[in-house]
């Protein structure tokens, strides 16, 4: 059994955070943290590319996902570690896309 079956890992423990989400897999499938992740934020880099149908920003969150997966995937023990870096990749895609925006409607 499992410590996701006992109840004893997770949410059930008492020292639970946020970024625990991810490692439930890894508790119960073996599946390592950074796939999760990776596969995760590959479904959302679809969803926009399939939403706005440029190559730009595709390339654009590619590249952020993959040093989002790499940072993750360095620090391999836990999820909230890298929780940081993940969060000014985040930014820096985010200020990325709104400045591809702004230069988009101004050549309009």
């Amino acid at each position: 059994m499992t410590c996701v079956e006992q109840l004893t890992c997770g949410p059930f423990s008492g020292n639970f955070t946020i970024m625990d989400v991810f490692t439930f897999y890894n508790l119960q499938y073996g599946i390592p943290n950074a796939v999760i992740l990776g596969l995760f934020l590959g479904i959302l880099v679809a969803g926009i590319y399939l939403w706005t149908r440029s190559l730009n920003i595709l390339v654009i969150l590619g590249v952020y996902c993959v040093s989002i997966v790499s940072a993750t995937w360095a620090n391999e023990t836990s999820v909230q570690p890298a929780y940081q870096s993940v969060v000014w990749i985040i930014a820096l895609a985010i200020a990325s896309l709104v400045t591809i925006m702004v230069l988009k409607l101004t050549r309009e």
